[in-house]
């Protein structure tokens, strides 16, 4: 199960269909076999800790799948983090090389396959982690982590806390989002004027209403369908919510706009991404991660035009 759940995650539900899988045939040896699922589900509690959101919505009980110690963190975006992570990648690599192909299952083959494909490709693109953009008008952090705290269930107490904590370390994440975006300013890599202002935007309106916000109201929903707390808790927790709202979430959205304000012309690129240095070559590599093909663009375009005549020309076959 964590095989399959592990694959998810480092694919990012993309589909592997173009990928060259070497897929010998099986001589499976049972330790290898074992050993090998073991690795994955290692890989597996390894990533999904590393961020309490994508552990909430990934798993609904944790404890089911030996996850009973982890930290609450949003992640870190620091360059050091940032090392790390690649030097873990490079661990990966090592140990999938470590295991005997042919003495695989067909299916563990084919894991084995899509990680490698996913490590070189993470690795192979590690230095341009600037052309990455936290920031978008839709579909930004500042967008979508209000959305998931929103839908954020309360299935125990636990969730509740860990909730709470999370709101928290909002306004430190949004410190090292702030300067990722002015490390990108510096690099001639920020966003357009237009996409900034648009941002800073949905930053003020977010923060607009703050005594009555959704996220107050949200929350108090959540907590009144919950079972197993008494009516003290409940209200010890609404209490909580509404202090770090105004104590941790609020200054977050008003500093990051703030940060941005202060960035506007720093944007020398108003075309998209192909105008920048090596534009071309990330959208090449986001191309990659999020089909899971190796094809070019133009192989895709041909394909795309050639299967959209297909389907204008199929009811006249």
């Amino acid at each position: 199960m964590c095989v399959v759940l592990a694959v998810s995650l480092f694919a990012g539900c993309a589909h592997f269909e173009s990928i060259e899988y070497s897929q010998e045939i099986s001589e499976e040896n049972p330790q290898t076999v074992e050993a090998f699922d073991q690795f994955i589900n290692d890989i597996f509690e390894t990533e999904v800790t590393e961020n309490t959101i994508n552990l909430h919505f990934t798993i609904s009980d944790p404890e089911k799948y030996g996850i009973t110690d982890y930290p609450v963190t949003l992640g870190d975006l620091s360059i050091d983090a940032m090392a790390d992570s690649n030097a873990r990648l490079e661990n990966y690599l090592s140990g999938l090389s470590s295991f005997s192909y042919t003495e695989l299952t067909l299916n563990q083959q084919l894991t084995y396959d899509i990680l490698e494909n996913y490590f070189k490709l993470q690795l192979d693109m590690a230095d341009m982690y600037l052309y990455d953009e936290l920031l978008r008008p839709s579909t930004g952090v500042q967008a979508q982590l209000p959305i998931l705290y929103e839908e954020y269930s309360f299935n125990s107490k636990k969730d509740v806390e860990d909730y709470l904590k999370l709101l928290a370390l909002t306004d430190e994440y949004f410190d090292q989002i702030i300067s990722f975006e002015k490390e990108k300013a510096d690099a001639g890599l920020f966003m357009s004027d237009f996409a900034c202002q648009n941002i800073i935007d949905q930053c003020n309106a977010f923060i607009a209403d703050s005594d009555n916000h959704y996220l107050i109201e949200t929350f108090n929903t959540r907590i009144d369908k919950l079972t197993g707390l008494t009516q003290s808790e409940k209200d010890h927790y609404r209490l909580q919510n509404e202090k770090i709202l105004h104590e941790h979430i609020f200054p977050a959205y008003e500093n990051l706009a703030a940060a941005l304000t202060d960035l506007l012309g720093s944007g020398t690129n108003e075309n998209g991404l192909c105008y920048f240095p090596e534009g071309k070559q990330y959208y090449e590599y986001l191309l990659a991660y999020n089909t899971g093909t190796s094809e070019s663009v133009k192989t895709l375009e041909n394909m795309i035009s050639n299967e959209s005549i297909a389907g204008i020309l199929r009811p006249y076959y």
